[in-house]
């Protein structure tokens, strides 16, 4: 005793040290059990589990039956251990009756926020989650049926707009060449002005042409190395008139070394072609235009930065979709096909295309990794 006595303090602290935690701890393990039994039961199939339930059930009535002791004893654990399998089978059904109600709900348009989980468990938690899934992939499958109906009206009405005025105009100047009372200097005018109306009807039905083929990879890429800075110039050569007709000041901020890459030359001129064109209709009068080339960590980089004359009431996503214009009252010249056909060949020459609005700050970014 003598030699225990010094030992009590700390021994009693010990106690009631193991008192307080033992319970913790139980519930933890406790918890830590049900988690992996439940996880390891959802891996498995449901009628193995089924036949692990039974099992389970069959063996807890013969340990009952087993315990010593009276049978009105026995008769109390039996009683509780089946009302906590109805128990168990009622939570289940009212479970299963509210998946049900949420599927209708869902099919009907009432419930669109996708049925709740929160207290679902087992394979009526996982159905749930698959039903959600399902919805969601359904809505995206709908909102996308919607947008090719959109885009299909798109078509039948700003393209076909697009295309009845030059055809309009062609069938005007035929029938005023018809007249025999022309003077020469008359007639020159009519077949101008039938040139570029022409030009014009060829241009769009072009567009048309290439945009549908991108669109749907029917299209040959012939790929070869591109100077890129040389073919930016010639673009700005060819269109060295329009330029100057323009009130636009615009600054080419080229590198003076080559830019080399494995690009589709005829592709990548109408690129840089119809980016430039769009700065030319779009662009508020006397304001800079800026065009940049960048070459840099493994990256090219080419930039076309204008303000816009008209309010862009339009998102950048939008903008590069087929028959969408910038400019809503459509009175300049133009197919709503540009920025589509430059954002489908960017991409299939492994770019990126990406549209930028600030304001009335309009930016295209095209961008190619180095290999």
């Amino acid at each position: 005793v003598g030699t225990i006595i010094p030992y009590m303090k700390g021994m009693g602290v010990l106690a009631v040290i193991w008192l307080v935690t033992l319970p913790a701890l139980l519930v933890t393990l406790i918890r830590g059990a049900r988690r992996l039994g439940t996880a390891l039961l959802e891996r498995v199939h449901v009628a193995v589990r089924i036949a692990i339930y039974f099992v389970a059930y069959q063996l807890i009535q013969m340990l009952i039956r087993l315990l010593p002791g009276t049978g009105a004893a026995e008769d109390v654990l039996m009683l509780i251990l089946n009302a906590g399998v109805l128990a168990i089978l009622i939570l289940d059904g009212i479970q299963r009756q509210k998946l049900l109600e949420g599927v209708e709900s869902m099919k009907s348009g009432r419930e669109e926020s996708g049925i709740p989980t929160e207290h679902l468990f087992w394979n009526n938690r996982r159905m749930a989650e698959a039903v959600n899934g399902l919805g969601e992939d359904l809505k995206s499958a709908v909102q996308e049926q919607m947008k090719s109906e959109r885009m299909k009206a798109d078509l039948i009405t700003n393209v076909s707009h697009d295309l009845k005025t030059p055809l309009t105009a062609i069938i005007t100047y035929v029938d005023l060449l018809k007249k025999e009372d022309l003077t020469e200097e008359e007639r020159r005018e009519y077949v101008d002005t039938l040139d570029r109306k022409s030009q014009r009807l060829k241009v769009l039905i072009e567009d048309l042409f290439e945009v549908s083929k991108a669109t749907t990879n029917n299209i040959t890429m012939n790929f070869t190395d591109v100077d890129l800075v040389n073919l930016i110039k010639q673009v700005h050569l060819e269109n060295e008139d329009k330029i100057a007709e323009s009130t636009l000041d615009i600054r080419w901020n080229l590198p003076d070394e080559k830019c080399i890459l494995s690009l589709d030359p005829q592709r990548t001129y109408r690129i840089i072609d119809n980016l430039l064109q769009n700065c030319l209709k779009y662009s508020m009068p006397h304001s800079r235009v800026y065009i940049d080339l960048k070459d840099q960590d493994g990256e090219v980089t080419v930039t076309f930065k204008n303000m816009s004359a008209v309010e862009m009431n339009f998102s950048p996503d939008e903008i590069t979709e087929r028959f969408v214009r910038g400019d809503l009252s459509r009175n300049t010249e133009g197919s709503g096909l540009g920025l589509a056909i430059v954002q489908s060949f960017t991409e299939l020459q492994n770019g990126e295309c990406k549209v930028e609005t600030d304001g009335d700050l309009f930016k295209v970014t095209l961008r190619w990794k180095r290999a």
